[in-house]
């Protein structure tokens, strides 16, 4: 492994020693880390449950796992051993940092997720809408958007989650698929995002842009009403085609 590489790599790791202070948030407990042992595994690493460990020149670091610290450490070998907060702990004097780690892993392997569904696509002949046309199209966040109807009420998410890291088999099968239901159509994109659009004219473009008809909910078809304003107005100003 070159320096650049290992500086990359502690780039997106925190340092940890003994005696850091630990919070169990699942059990409302604290504890010191003891890391003592892990220092005999010298250019090695362990990963478990999305965090990686790995110890270099003595020293005992810890990552959220991204792509970007599993090419970093390909050069180091892979064994089984403690690897610090991969079960929802957390350290007290490094939590600021750890958090900032947190985040910028999330976002990285969100974007991955988002780049190999788009390749993915690619290789089946799936391909972006024009612009001018998923721009008349109302895009479902991924927090959800809660809807009203007079028997029921309940909160619509996307067909894929934005928080997805891994694309499985499950995942490809709702890719580039589309449903319709009572002059609504949704369907989702080769970038996993999820659109719900006014009219069947919609269809036209999606076949010849490959999608398919899948067996998709169809959302906002049923009588149901958005309840946040602002995506009300969103969904309200979308011409039907």
């Amino acid at each position: 492994m070159t320096t650049t590489n290992i500086e990359k790599a502690m780039n997106w790791s925190i340092q940890v020693w003994n005696g850091m202070t630990v919070i169990h948030p699942q059990f409302g407990e604290k504890s010191s880390l003891n890391v003592s042992g892990l220092t005999e595994f010298e250019h090695c690493y362990s990963y478990n449950n999305g965090i990686v460990c790995f110890v270099y020149e003595g020293s005992v670091y810890v990552s959220p796992y991204t792509k970007i610290i599993s090419s970093e450490l390909e050069h180091f070998e892979e064994k089984y051993f403690y690897v610090p907060f991969s079960n929802w702990d957390y350290p007290v004097e490094k939590e600021y940092e750890w958090n900032i780690l947190i985040q910028k892993a999330n976002k990285a392997n969100e974007e991955e997720f988002k780049e190999n569904c788009v390749l993915y696509c690619e290789m089946h002949g799936i391909h972006e809408l024009p612009k001018n046309v998923i721009s008349n199209c109302f895009l479902i966040p991924d927090t959800g958007v809660q809807v009203q109807h007079p028997y029921w009420e309940t909160v619509i998410y996307p067909v894929i989650s934005e928080r997805e890291t891994f694309l499985d088999d499950a995942k490809k099968l709702k890719l580039g698929k589309y449903a319709a239901n009572n002059g609504k159509v949704v369907f989702v994109s080769p970038d996993a995002r999820t659109y719900v659009a006014k009219g069947y004219g919609i269809i036209a473009d999606l076949k010849s842009c490959g999608y398919t008809a899948g067996d998709l909910w169809v959302p906002f078809s049923n009588g149901e009403e958005i309840v946040d304003w602002s995506l009300k107005q969103r969904w309200e100003a979308i011409e039907s085609k």
